[in-house]
């Protein structure tokens, strides 16, 4: 994957987790075409960009702060 469509994808992977429309891994991934390792990666990269991204236990999915 090229850096573009990397940069396009985890700008979809913030607003997915904003607007609860896919909040686990494995259902981001599925929406996006990628790997569940993918997405935790790229959630990685957003936490390092100083975004808030927090996963809850309870409910099983990420959550911006």
């Amino acid at each position: 994957m090229d850096y573009q469509t990397y940069s396009k994808k985890m700008g979809l992977v913030q607003h997915y987790i904003e607007n609860k429309w896919a909040n686990t891994p494995d259902a981001i991934a599925e929406k996006l075409g990628v790997h569940r390792r993918t997405v935790l990666r790229m959630i990685n990269h957003l936490k390092e960009a100083g975004i808030e991204i927090e996963y809850c236990k309870k409910d099983k999915a990420y959550k911006i702060l």
